[in-house]
């Protein structure tokens, strides 16, 4: 399912078209400070190997490896699942900031706590490419 798809049905909006353009919007911001967090997420190549847990972003949505992909060609789906861990943080960031929200502190605490956890998270970060994991003696 499409992440557009998938938020609409967290926002409780899916019977409807009115809203996707301030949804795609969100989705996009979302990624963003995601991105801005440190939580990064490879474009997928054709001519790259991936190895279960390996995250790529493909067609604008974001799969994790399931199963080994030696010279991966083209994309094919039965090898890749959506990242749900990913998935949840952008459809909370979209519920705290759609609409007016009665639990926006709620929401706004669960998502500070998924970010953090993807901040965390060696397959979320690319830390060592700034020398963190050498300079810990990693």
């Amino acid at each position: 399912m499409a992440m557009l798809d998938i938020v609409k049905l967290a926002l409780r909006r899916a019977e409807t078209n009115a809203y996707d353009a301030e949804i795609r919007a969100l989705i996009i911001a979302a990624c963003h400070d995601l991105s801005i967090a440190g939580v990064e997420t490879p474009a997928f190549s054709a001519s790259s190997s991936y190895n279960p847990g390996d995250r790529v972003v493909y067609g604008g949505e974001h799969y994790v490896c399931t199963t080994p992909v030696v010279e991966a060609g083209d994309f094919n789906s039965q090898n890749w699942q959506q990242d749900a861990l990913f998935v949840r943080a952008v459809c909370t960031y979209c519920k705290m900031h759609f609409g007016e929200s009665d639990e926006w502190e709620h929401l706004h605490d669960s998502y500070n706590e998924q970010k953090a956890q993807l901040q965390m998270a060696s397959p979320y970060t690319n830390y060592d490419a700034y020398g963190i994991k050498t300079a810990l003696g990693g």
